[in-house]
């Protein structure tokens, strides 16, 4: 390739073709199209080889399996949390600078729309022994780097289990554990509530309140909206101006709840679609999104069209993706050989797939018959509650 020949002059090759949609739905039109080489001429011509059951591992449905998924750490920010971010920031956004997390707490005024579909076509990918995705060009993950770029997440400074040393520390944090108890024996300790308490109250702890609502909300939220005590140490830390490196707890926590989302794939996909069906709810406690914006990044055919007019000097980099809407992929039409390769190498090997499967709920429906007559549940999976 020499300087004046464009990359895409030998990764690409445009020229008019007969078109039509995949499925086969639509007028065959006769228009541009751009294809990437190398490009089979003809129908018999081997483009790579079709391993039957990995078909059935890349269509994962969750409805088919009433699997529910909760995503805990995708957080809509409240009108409330949004007033009380720049109220604080006027008086302590120096502060946040210097510790590092200027960045992370502005970028919870964005709001990310979810593409559930995406996220379950990348976590199919992932390999919980290396933690990367393992695709058909090769492997790669989410790094510090991505999390420091994407979410804000400094990569220097303290443990975030660093505890606290200093008496006058110590002080605050029991005053914020009294605040949490007194807000517990009126009801659960509710990240709104604990807000309503502080929210211009002009309370002598509200800097380190704001900063435990940050981290229980948007950086470690558990299953329930709660503020959690836990996290009070490290937002003493913060307003002293004490570094904290979120960014390797992050990340740890992204590859934890990825290597639990692929599991609860792999062990759901074992049995016969069709089949009885246990209702399953997960719960994702990582701030997920950053999965999604890592592919956005990273796979520009996949990328929808990010915010341009939010982007400004000071701007955290999550602003891109701004309400930014799911790609619409209505013009995504193929040619009428792919098509006839399509119908007779792919759906043949899915029809197969498709007979496999009803072989199997036959046997599974064999089973549970008989499990019925001697009183066991021996075709329910481990942690599933037994049938009635």
């Amino acid at each position: 390739m020499t300087k004046e020949q464009p990359l895409d002059d030998t990764m690409m090759e445009v020229r008019e073709d007969f078109m039509l949609s995949p499925a086969g739905d639509s007028k065959l039109t006769l228009r541009t199209a751009h294809f990437l080489k190398p490009i089979a001429n003809t129908i018999e011509e081997p483009a790579f080889e079709v391993n039957p059951f990995s078909l059935s591992s890349s269509v994962f449905d969750p409805k088919k399996w009433s699997l529910s998924i909760h995503f805990n750490g995708w957080c809509h920010p409240q009108q409330k949390w949004l007033s009380w971010v720049d109220q604080l920031k006027l008086r302590y956004e120096n502060m946040w600078k210097k510790v590092g997390i200027f960045e992370a707490i502005m970028s919870t005024k964005c709001k990310i729309l979810k593409n559930e579909n995406l996220l379950l076509g990348v976590v199919e990918k992932w390999c919980c022994e290396t933690n990367t995705f393992v695709f058909p060009f090769g492997e790669a993950t989410i790094t510090l780097e991505d999390v420091m770029v994407l979410g804000g997440y400094p990569v220097l400074g303290d443990s975030v289990l660093t505890p606290l040393e200093d008496k006058e520390m110590r002080e605050v944090e029991k005053k914020l554990i009294l605040a949490r108890n007194e807000l517990s024996k009126s009801g659960w300790p509710t990240t709104s509530l604990w807000m309503d308490i502080f929210i211009g109250k002009g309370s002598e702890i509200e800097h380190e309140a704001f900063l435990a609502t940050w981290l229980s909300v948007f950086v470690f939220p558990p299953k329930r909206m709660f503020v959690k005590s836990c996290l009070f140490p490290i937002a003493v830390h913060l307003a002293r101006g004490n570094p904290i490196a979120f960014a390797p707890a992050v990340l740890a926590s992204l590859y934890k709840d990825l290597s639990f989302f692929k599991k609860t794939i792999v062990d759901l996909s074992k049995y016969p679609v069709g089949a009885d069906s246990f209702p399953l709810v997960i719960s994702i406690q990582s701030p997920f999104y950053l999965v999604q914006v890592w592919v956005w990044e990273r796979f520009k055919n996949l990328q929808p069209q990010p915010q341009t007019m939010l982007i400004s000097q000071g701007v955290p980099f999550l602003f891109r993706w701004h309400k930014v809407k799911d790609l619409k992929m209505d013009n995504a039409d193929v040619t009428t050989r792919y098509a006839k390769w399509w119908k007779q190498s792919v759906l043949g090997h899915e029809n197969l797939v498709k007979n496999i499967a009803k072989r199997r709920r036959s046997e599974s429906s064999s089973k549970h018959r008989q499990a019925n007559i001697s009183g066991n549940d021996v075709d329910v999976p481990l942690g599933f509650p037994p049938k009635v």
